[in-house]
């Protein structure tokens, strides 16, 4: 019997490669790239909203009224 529990205890050691876990990691690789994906894409929206933003605000100086009047 204490040589089967030996055993079982040399089992934690041994890779598991079951096609479901195999499967789950793929599952969770994806999903990580596409929170990356989701991550890069809003980034990038932010910084085209800031150049927007920039852009707007220079065309906005090249008519302001309030310099050359007071």
């Amino acid at each position: 019997m204490s040589g089967e529990l030996e055993d079982s205890a040399d089992l934690e050691d041994v890779l598991n490669s079951d096609d479901a876990d195999v499967a789950a990691s793929d599952k969770e690789q994806a999903l990580s790239e596409k929170a990356r994906a989701a991550i890069g894409m809003d980034a990038r929206r932010r910084v085209e909203l800031k150049l927007e933003e920039a852009r707007l605000r220079r065309q906005a100086e090249a008519y302001d009224l309030d310099d050359g009047f007071d």
